[in-house]
């Protein structure tokens, strides 16, 4: 699954709740065993795979 996401734009979303939703986007540049890196408009991100609730890829 994660194969097809290095270099495209997605939306991570985290922690989701019916409530509360955290989510973070960006551009993929890499993962690993454990690791999804995303690169953002700001900063880079290095996203723990266990954390990820759901992944929207953006167009």
């Amino acid at each position: 699954m994660f194969n097809e996401l290095p270099g495209k734009t997605v939306k991570i979303f985290l922690n989701c709740t019916q409530w509360n939703e955290y989510a973070v986007s960006g551009v993929v540049t890499k993962f690993d065993d454990y690791w999804l890196y995303l690169k953002t408009k700001k900063t880079d991100e290095r996203i723990a795979i266990a954390e990820i609730k759901r992944i929207s890829i953006q167009r």
